[in-house]
């Protein structure tokens, strides 16, 4: 069984056993225009250009990858993303067999945010970046306060900004109606103050006259299964560490030498959590 043909067959025991590494690139994209104002570009995914995705995996991390490769990959479904912009993709709905089409990535998230909206055969995706926009300077100010307590106003401003964009985009409604269903409409959404756990750095000045890195950064990711014509969207928070460090490593016959000074890089992938997001 392939590595995706796994992750959509047993989704979430596979994103508790692996870092989903998502990168990439996404369909065709056009601009939507609205009278209401708005901040961020609105940009629409057309959900029937073709997205594909190789995968590869190791200890500890998937690497999936969309790529516009057709060959044997599998077809998915891809939301990119960009600062100062607000993503959407509808799937198309439909019950296709295997796992071809019953995919969807978005990249890993690193201050973005990802909400999830409608119902289980027709859900909308939503993928915001507000890193880079203005604050006025009453916001500014509340930044600056928030930060003499180790606030995090900064990320609540932005989240409600993405958030308050999404709104302008949810009121253009699609040339196409989604079908009718009997289940409810629900709304989730995944953002920095959930899956963003803190960074850590620490140098230190090493026997050899240079400088040992550790480093330790947290990423989320989002990706959905559907099966029976009905999606299910699931939400990851790993954790990567670095480090690099000068070695003394042994030399000559024997390795009885004076041996050599290498500089040795280490990085593992761990998943901190893992769980059921949208409906």
């Amino acid at each position: 069984m392939s590595t995706l043909a796994k992750l959509y067959e047993s989704p979430l025991e596979t994103a508790r056993q692996f870092a989903l590494v998502i990168t990439g690139m996404g369909a065709k994209i056009r601009e939507k225009q609205t009278d209401t104002a708005h901040d961020l570009a609105l940009k629409q995914v057309y959900a029937g250009r073709p997205v594909y995705a190789t995968c590869t995996a190791n200890t500890g991390r998937m690497h999936i990858e969309a790529t516009e490769v057709a060959e044997s990959n599998t077809k998915i479904y891809f939301l990119p993303w960009a600062k100062t912009s607000i993503y959407r993709v509808r799937p198309k709905p439909g019950n296709p067999d295997g796992v071809n089409e019953n995919l969807l990535f978005t990249p890993n998230l690193d201050g973005c945010m990802v909400t999830i909206d409608g119902k289980p055969e027709s859900p909308t995706v939503y993928h915001a970046n507000a890193a880079g926009l203005p604050f006025s300077l009453q916001e500014e100010q509340a930044i600056q306060k928030a930060g003499e307590f180790g606030g995090e106003m900064e990320n609540r401003l932005k989240i409600q900004k993405m958030a308050d964009n999404l709104g302008v985009f949810k009121k253009i409604l699609p040339k196409t109606p989604p079908p009718d269903s009997e289940l409810p409409a629900k709304t989730a959404e995944f953002n920095l103050l959930e899956y963003g756990l803190g960074t850590r750095q620490v140098t230190t000045q090493n026997a050899f006259g240079q400088v040992d890195i550790e480093q330790e950064v947290h990423y989320g990711a989002v990706f959905g299964v559907r099966k029976e014509g009905a999606w299910t969207f699931y939400k990851q928070s790993f954790r990567i560490f670095r480090k690099e460090q000068d070695v003394k490593k042994p030399t000559g016959f024997l390795g009885l030498g004076k041996g050599e000074v290498a500089r040795e890089k280490i990085i593992n992938y761990s998943v901190v959590d893992a769980r059921k997001f949208w409906p």
